[in-house]
C-alpha cells in the first residue's frame, strides 16, 4: 500500500527514531479489512516498552517489509504520553482541557495528540469522559506519523518534526481525566538495548508464563509479592521492564489484583532490592569460604 508521492515508511520510523522517540513495526494495513495496520509484527514487542531498538534493528524490521506501518511506544522511553481524540468533538475536548502541543498527527478521524511525559502513570484507557477519547501511557503505543490507516489515509504530521517543534511540547496535566492517578518512582530507560539486556526481558518473560497464577485463599498475596520480588530482584529489571510482565501475570491471578495493590508490591520489592542483593553476595562469599 506504498504511496508514491510520499516518503517510505522506513525514512518516518528513521526520523521519529533520530528525534529520540522509540519505534516498533506494526503489521501491514490491508485496504478495507477494518483495525488492520495495528498490531505488532514482531513477536515480542514488550521490550522496547522500556529500551528503543538501535537503527540496525529499524532498518532490519522494514527489509522484511517496506510497508510494516509504525508504532510509537509511550511512556519514558520516548518521552511522550498521547491520546486518540477519535471525533471532532473529542479534539475540541482535548484543545478546550490541556495546553496546545505543536505534536499532533492527523489521523483517518481525529487527532494524536502528543505530551512530554511528567513522570504520572495513568491507566490505559479508552473513552475518557465518556468521549471517543483514548489515554496510551507506559505499556501502549500509537500508530506513528507516516503510518497508513486501512482506508488508504495517511497519518500525517500538523507539524514538521524538528528537535525544535519537539522542546515546545508541554508536560502532561492528568488533572481533567476521570481515571486514576498514581505516582511511580522513575528508574532508569535502556536508551539503546543491548542483546544482553533484550535476553534477560524474554528470559523473564517466559519464566512468567510457566509461573501457576496466585490464587485467593491459597496464599495468593505472597505468591504475587514473590512473583514480583523475582522480577525486580532475581533479573534485576527496571520498574519499567518489570511492570508489563507483571501486568500480564496478574491477568491470570484469581481474581487480580488492583493496580493499587501491585504498585504497593512493585516499590517494596524496589525497595528491598539491595538488601537481596547484599545477602545473595554474602550467601556466596560463605559458599566460597566453606569449600576452602
Amino acid at each position: 500500500m506504498e504511496s508514491p508521492h510520499r516518503p517510505p515508511k522506513l525514512e518516518s520510523a528513521l526520523a521519529l527514531h533520530e528525534n529520540g522517540l522509540c519505534v516498533i513495526p506494526l503489521e501491514e494495513p490491508q485496504f478495507g479489512q477494518e483495525k488492520s495496520g495495528k498490531s505488532p509484527a514482531v513477536k515480542r514487542w514488550k521490550p522496547f516498552q522500556s529500551m528503543r531498538p538501535s537503527e540496525t534493528d529499524i532498518r532490519r524490521w522494514w527489509s522484511k517489509n517496506p510497508n510494516f506501518n509504525i508504532g510509537v511506544p509511550m511512556g519514558p522511553v520516548s518521552g511522550f504520553v498521547g491520546f486518540d481524540a477519535d471525533s471532532e468533538e473529542a479534539v475540541d475536548l482535548i484543545r478546550r482541557c490541556c495546553s496546545e502541543t505543536p505534536f499532533q498527527v492527523i489521523t483517518h478521524k481525529g487527532r494524536h495528540f502528543y505530551f512530554r511525559d511528567s513522570g504520572i502513570q495513568l491507566t490505559n484507557s479508552v473513552k475518557i469522559n465518556g468521549k471517543p477519547i483514548d489515554a496510551r501511557f507506559h505499556g501502549s503505543y500509537l500508530v506513528g506519523p507516516g503510518s497508513e490507516h486501512w482506508t488508504g489515509r495517511i497519518y500525517t504530521l500538523l507539524n514538521e518534526l524538528t528537535p525544535e517543534m519537539l522542546r515546545e511540547v508541554p508536560p502532561f496535566d492528568p488533572s481533567w481525566i476521570t481515571i486514576e492517578k498514581r505516582s511511580f518512582a522513575a528508574s532508569t530507560v535502556n536508551v539503546e538495548p543491548t542483546e544482553n539486556r533484550y535476553r534477560l526481558i524474554c528470559r523473564a518473560e517466559k519464566y512468567g508464563e510457566r509461573i501457576e497464577p496466585a490464587v485467593e485463599g491459597q496464599g495468593g498475596s505472597n505468591k504475587m509479592m514473590w512473583f514480583v520480588g523475582s522480577m525486580i530482584q532475581k533479573f534485576r529489571l527496571s520498574y519499567e521492564e518489570a511492570l508489563p510482565i507483571i501486568q500480564a501475570y496478574n491477568e491470570r491471578c484469581i481474581p487480580p489484583f488492583s493496580e493499587s495493590e501491585i504498585e504497593h508490591k512493585i516499590q517494596s520489592a524496589i525497595a528491598n532490592r539491595e538488601k537481596f542483593v547484599r545477602s545473595r553476595i554474602a550467601d556466596v562469599l560463605e559458599d566460597k569460604r566453606c569449600q576452602r
